[in-house]
């Protein structure tokens, strides 16, 4: 294992310095085994790891060949990581959102555009309309989601987008739709939105700030009433 993990990292070596771009073919496998000094099956094992990690794409009877690098393709693994996390690490993944969300919501307020606002006003009506809990969590994600976009940054897209996983906020919803939980959530939503159009960033990282850390409660009460009684 050790010998993969250092073509792994001789390969993301080549990528960082720039002797492989995006979109390069890497050599044929015999001259590039030899070149990195290690066998053949040792460089088609990295080959396997890099092409998880999205940084290899291997075309069958093509070759092998650096990804696009692009953020959505690098990043797409933390969704996975996300859902399968256990609900006592569902804390952390919160704590990430309540420290990211605000700041996005803010940047879109300086980055949006007529097309982003009236996506994002589209977005939160018809949230407001919903009320299976499938409905609320798939309106819900794209309400956060066009607000994010507009901030154009696709690295903190990628990231909100995966930490915001639907299969998470299932679990949430199902333990929290009871009570005024929907109305509120509607309400954050509704004060969000009002901060956007008026332009106000700052008024608008507040909203979300108020929106997730609510969220954050209703999951500690969520989880707290799922741990066994003694």
């Amino acid at each position: 294992m050790a010998v993969i993990d250092g073509v792994v990292a001789e390969v993301r070596k080549l990528i960082i310095e720039g002797s492989l771009l995006p979109g390069d073919r890497l050599p044929q496998e015999s001259e590039f085994a030899e070149r990195l000094g290690v066998s053949r099956n040792s460089l088609r094992e990295a080959v396997r790891v890099l092409e998880q990690m999205r940084v290899l794409d291997v075309r069958h009877g093509s070759g092998t060949y650096v990804s696009s690098l692009e953020p959505a393709q690098l990043l797409e693994g933390i969704s996975f990581a996300v859902e399968v996390m256990r609900d006592d690490t569902l804390r952390e993944v919160i704590e990430v959102r309540e420290l990211l969300e605000p700041v996005a919501t803010r940047l879109a307020v300086t980055r949006t555009t007529p097309e982003s606002l009236a996506r994002i006003r589209a977005a939160f009506e018809h949230h407001s309309s919903q009320r299976s809990i499938e409905d609320l969590v798939h309106s819900d994600l794209e309400f956060h989601a066009e607000i994010v976009r507009a901030t154009g940054n696709q690295t903190l897209i990628s990231l909100l987008e995966g930490l915001s996983s639907k299969t998470v906020r299932l679990r949430v919803w199902g333990g929290i739709v009871s009570d005024n939980a929907v109305d509120l959530t509607i309400q954050h939503h509704q004060n969000i939105l009002n901060a956007i159009e008026a332009g106000d960033a700052h008024g608008a990282e507040c909203a979300a700030y108020v929106h997730v850390t609510a969220a954050r409660r209703w999951l500690d009460a969520y989880l707290t009433d799922q741990e066994p009684q003694s």
